[in-house]
């Protein structure tokens, strides 16, 4: 990173760098917010991440808790 008021995001595409300041016009952009039951250490929580799509946040969740811990696919909340 070049600046300490920048933070780094890494996709499809590589890695490329946003001010921080922009951050929250970067994902409301770009990304949208799913929620997912999952099972975290034995409990049953709701938990929400950005993602592009429904298909690339339910990976996310699974490669986050394990398969076997998201039993739904996640819902789009915005």
């Amino acid at each position: 990173m070049g600046h300490a008021n920048e933070v780094s995001f890494i996709d499809g595409g590589g890695t490329f760098f946003c001010d921080i300041s922009n951050l929250r016009t970067l994902l409301n952009n770009s990304m949208k917010r799913y929620k997912a039951t999952v099972n975290a250490a034995g409990m049953w929580v709701e938990t929400i991440l950005y993602a592009q799509n429904q298909a690339q946040a339910y990976r996310i969740f699974q490669a986050i808790f394990g398969p076997n811990n998201v039993p739904h696919q996640p819902l789009q909340i915005s």
